[in-house]
């Protein structure tokens, strides 16, 4: 007897692969510092059994320091996928509005 995969509802589908790249330092500096972020959902939307650490990697690299995370989008590890990038987000949040609070007390001295 013939099995049919499960169908995966079209939204998965659409996102199933991103690859992004952005450079982290203004055009004028000369730096390769950059964040990279690829996530493939390959092997969660055909139920291969090959390796899923690698569904999601980010690489953060700045002059000689390099920073890289792995996730895997299995459903054992979905959720601390998510806490890897939800932990990430809200902590260059928290660093970011600091910044942006010294730079405005630093404006308002200035004036």
């Amino acid at each position: 007897m013939r099995t049919t995969k499960p169908k995966v509802p079209k939204e998965v589908i659409r996102h199933k692969a991103l690859f992004i790249k952005r450079f982290l330092n203004l055009a004028e500096k000369d730096s390769d510092a950059l964040v990279q972020i690829k996530i493939r959902a390959n092997s969660i939307l055909n139920q291969s059994k090959s390796d899923s650490s690698n569904d999601l990697a980010i690489r953060i690299m700045d002059c000689n320091t390099e920073v890289r995370l792995h996730g895997s989008l299995k459903a054992a590890s979905m959720a601390n996928s998510l806490f890897k990038l939800n932990t990430l987000i809200d902590a260059l949040t928290e660093a970011r509005d600091c910044i942006n609070g010294i730079a405005n007390e630093a404006a308002l001295r200035a004036n």
